[in-house]
C-alpha cells in the first residue's frame, strides 16, 4: 500500500510558507515605504535651498538689487547697482528667473514652481513662492532706485 501514496505538501508545510512569503512581502513593502519617504523629503530639501539661493541673491551684496518698477505685466523691475542693469524677476513655464530687461541671459533660481507672487512696500519686497503646496514667504529689504542720474 505504502508504493501508490502520492507525495505531497502537508497543511504544516503549507502554513509555514505562507507565513514566510508573507513576512518577506512585509519586508520589501516596508524598505521600499522607507526609499519612498527618503526621496520626498530629499525633494522638500532641494526646494529649501533653491528658496534660500533665491533670497541670497536678492540680498547679495555683489549685486545690491534696487527696486525700479513693475510693468505693465505685473514683472518686478529690479535694478542691480553694480551692473547698471535692468533685471526682471519672473516666473518662466514652472521656473523662477532673473533675467535681463532686454531679454538676453537669464539666472534659474527655482524650479518647478507652482506659483509666484510680490508685493513691494518701500523699504520692503515681500515674495511668496509655492513649490509641491508648500509655500515659502520672506520679506527682503530693498531700497527704491532714486530717478537721479
Amino acid at each position: 500500500m505504502l508504493k501508490n501514496r502520492i507525495k505531497a505538501f502537508s497543511l504544516v508545510e503549507v502554513i509555514i510558507a505562507l507565513i514566510i512569503s508573507s513576512l518577506g512581502l512585509l519586508l520589501i513593502s516596508g524598505s521600499v515605504y522607507g526609499i519612498h519617504r527618503q526621496l520626498n523629503s530629499n525633494s522638500g530639501s532641494k526646494e529649501r535651498i533653491q528658496w534660500e539661493k533665491l533670497i541670497s541673491t536678492l540680498e547679495s551684496e555683489q549685486m545690491r538689487f534696487q527696486w525700479k518698477e513693475s510693468q505693465n505685466n505685473g514683472t518686478p523691475v529690479l535694478y542691480c547697482q553694480t551692473q547698471h542693469n535692468d533685471y526682471l524677476l519672473k516666473k518662466n513655464r514652472r521656473n523662477l528667473i532673473l533675467q535681463g530687461i532686454n531679454g538676453q541671459g537669464f539666472m534659474p533660481l527655482m524650479m518647478n514652481i507652482d506659483g509666484f507672487r510680490y508685493r513691494y512696500s518701500e523699504p520692503f519686497l515681500e515674495i511668496w513662492v509655492k513649490v509641491h503646496n508648500h509655500q515659502y514667504h520672506r520679506k527682503v529689504v530693498m531700497q527704491r532706485k532714486s530717478n537721479e542720474n
